[in-house]
């Protein structure tokens, strides 16, 4: 494919180093990949040109992966520091390179291997800046350390990532002096380049089913695979275990980029056949352009680095061009992943609850408990806005055991007032059910809480069951032991089983409120629904319409035999002083 000269482009000067700009800690880029991995941010400071160091700033994230108080260490010096640390153990020391200090500004990454605390071995990579005041012996190192121990363990082994005998594949180093060449070039003679973020969907899952040696396997058979299909000025640098930036010089018109993109998707087609199995994969690819989405290499892997998960959110299998609007919304994300950290000790979370009617009768039979974030500054942040985080960063498991013992008191409290024969419907997102102790979180809850387990209904969506395994039977039929029922959220949205609905202990079916919206004026949406009361029913199933808005919607559905609904046409999401009378009379106010 020919790569054409770009259109001549207006560059933004470049910034010029500074002894006041924090510039490796403030860095968006290493904050976007401080969202994704645990990192330690740190200052240290020299006053007599390098010769000896103080410890002038150390993030909390400290205390969190090594065990250290970092208020001990400001002022003491980093060779104290270090030594408790590493533990006498760290594989390779920094150390001060003077010939580097006294240039204008030196940048570098290391790669470590500690001991921590608890005598726990954890792979760290540094990426550092030198700056030097301009007439004077103060220096100032700024960095951040990356933990990437959970993220090679998850994916591929810490060798791997250089993968040595793979060819095309470089160092970070390399990679970023190549980026460096290209903008070079691209000012001279008015060129872009691209920046394409690649990131394997799924590994996590292979890992688990066949085991980090297949892992390794597909991402070394993936190297191999982009190595033939890009051209020789292309550079390839693996990040992280199971993710690439490619540097693609050269390139301007966005169909051009268009084809490079599909190249790779279409390069994942191909099963791999490791482990005598055949394995489908897909990719998310992040694309950044020079001199559009940056204006330094920093800012362009930031770029396609963000856009790379944004495409992997939306589903996987896709290319996602970098746009202004992904800068605003990534800079709103990592706002609330560092305030959401803090949500759940600070008390900032409730729970509301929406009754779900008996379409026949008109009474509550149950309420779904909802979660809202109340943020002091942020105001009601939506949990679409926050929930996926919470599943990235791991939170999802302490705030979804918050929901579950919350809503379950709740509904024991709800019982010492009166209300008897009520389902308590909690939403498990699909990290939570795939957690090897979910079933004996849950026993525990409700042991701890006096809850009628029959009257727990846990719900997981349609996209969870997709992913049936006998794992996913297993758990079910345990928690089903234990008297819990079980709902389809969201159905009709996916592509589920029927043998799998068939042999999963699922009590209710909730059709997604996208069916709901136009059944009174939209035929298909009509069949549909019926189709669905036809097959429960088959099932011995119970049925629940979301997202009710009307007396029209609510008649078609009760005319046809459904049992069960929600939606604002009945009530919106509600405290629980506000839920209580409601229930009491166990009629809805509509």
């Amino acid at each position: 494919m020919p790569r054409k000269k770009a259109a001549p482009a207006k560059t933004k000067p470049r910034r010029k180093a500074s002894f006041s700009d924090d510039q490796v800690v403030q860095k968006p880029f290493f904050r976007a990949l401080m969202a994704k991995s645990q990192a330690i941010a740190y200052r240290f400071v020299s006053l007599n040109s390098g010769k000896s160091w103080v410890v002038e700033y150390l993030s909390p994230e400290l205390s969190l992966l090594a065990g250290l108080d970092p208020k001990k260490f400001i002022g003491k010096s980093v060779e104290l520091f270090w030594t408790a640390l590493r533990g006498g153990s760290l594989t390779e020391k920094p150390s001060v390179d003077e010939s580097c200090v006294w240039g204008n500004q030196h940048r570098g990454e290391m790669g470590y291997e500690i001991w921590d605390s608890q005598g726990k071995k954890r792979y760290w990579e540094e990426s550092f800046q030198f700056l030097r005041r301009k007439h004077g012996k103060e220096l100032r190192q700024h960095g951040i350390w990356f933990d990437l121990t959970e993220r090679i363990r998850g994916g591929a082994s810490y060798e791997l990532r250089n993968m040595p005998e793979t060819p095309r594949l470089t160092s970070r180093t390399f990679f970023l002096d190549r980026i460096h060449q290209a903008m070079s070039l691209a000012a001279r003679q008015n060129e872009s380049f691209a920046i394409i973020g690649v990131d394997m969907d799924r590994l996590g899952k292979i890992n688990q089913s066949f085991g980090y040696e297949t892992g390794d396997l597909i991402i070394r058979e993936m190297a191999q695979r982009l190595s033939k299909l890009l051209y020789e000025t292309d550079s390839i640098l693996p990040i992280g275990g199971d993710s690439f930036m490619i540097l693609i010089p050269r390139v301007t018109q966005k169909k051009s980029i268009e084809a490079i993109a599909n190249k790779i998707l279409f390069a994942f087609k191909a099963p791999f056949h490791v482990a005598n199995q055949d394995i489908v994969m897909t990719c998310s690819l992040g694309i950044a352009v020079y001199p559009f989405d940056g204006q330094t290499a920093i800012e362009l892997m930031q770029h396609a680095y963000q856009v790379m998960r944004t495409a992997r959110q939306k589903g996987g299998g896709r290319y996602h061009f970098y746009s202004a609007q992904d800068g605003k919304d990534m800079l709103e994300s990592l706002i609330i992943e560092s305030q959401l950290r803090h949500a759940l000790e600070k008390d900032q979370f409730r729970l509301h609850y929406q009754p779900q009617i008996d379409l026949r009768s008109g009474k509550i039979i149950g309420a779904e408990a909802l979660i809202r974030w109340e943020h002091p500054e942020l105001g009601m942040v939506p949990p679409l806005k926050f929930i996926s985080i919470a599943e990235e960063t791991g939170l999802i498991h302490s705030i979804g055991e918050w929901v579950l013992r919350t809503a379950c008191l709740q509904r024991k409290e709800w019982e010492r007032c009166g209300v008897s024969k009520l389902s308590m419907a909690v939403n498990l997102s699909a990290k939570q059910f795939h957690h090897i102790n979910i079933a004996d979180l849950l026993g525990r809850i409700v042991r701890e809480t006096g809850i009628n387990p029959e009257e727990l209904e846990l719900e997981i969506t349609e996209s969870t069951l997709m992913q049936y395994t006998e794992e996913t039977k297993q758990t079910l039929t345990r928690m089903k032991a234990m008297g819990m029922r079980f709902s389809i959220d969201d159905f009709g949205t996916g592509f589920s089983s029927l043998v799998a609905l068939k042999q999963l202990p699922v009590d209710t079916l909730k059709i997604d409120r996208s069916f709901v919206r136009d059944l009174c004026t939209d035929t298909d949406d009509q069949a549909i629904i019926q189709a669905i009361i036809s097959m429960a029913h088959e099932l011995q199933l119970d049925v629940v319409a979301e997202g009710i808005e009307d007396f029209q919607q609510m008649e078609f559905l009760r005319s046809r035999n459904w049992n069960k609904g929600q939606g604002y046409y009945f009530a919106k999401p509600l405290t629980s002083d506000v839920m209580l009378p409601m229930l009491l009379s166990s009629r809805y106010a509509a």
